[in-house]
């Protein structure tokens, strides 16, 4: 899976949007409201391919939860993700 690079992140206060741009312009189609977390995976997935273990890992390495909270947290995320059209197969 890769992060979809029409999307870009955004913080305006304290709210991160996840915002769908045309050509990289001020015109947007859709908003997608993070919590920290989801900023924070974006961010350390973006530039690469991953997998549901990659997110796992980050999950347990920035927030030191059990293996299996992570996984699930992981799979309920990637899962709104491919909703939204945030990630690309």
């Amino acid at each position: 899976m890769r992060i979809n690079h029409n999307f870009v992140l955004r913080q305006l206060g304290d709210n991160i949007y996840c915002i769908e741009t045309i050509d990289k312009g001020m015109a947007f189609n859709r908003i997608v409201t993070f919590n920290s977390t989801a900023a924070y995976l974006w961010n350390s997935l973006y530039d690469r391919e991953f997998f549901v273990e990659d997110v796992v890992e980050s999950i347990i390495l920035e927030y030191g939860v059990e293996k299996h909270i992570a996984k699930q947290d992981a799979l309920d995320l990637i899962e709104k993700w491919k909703a939204a059209g945030l990630i690309i197969q």
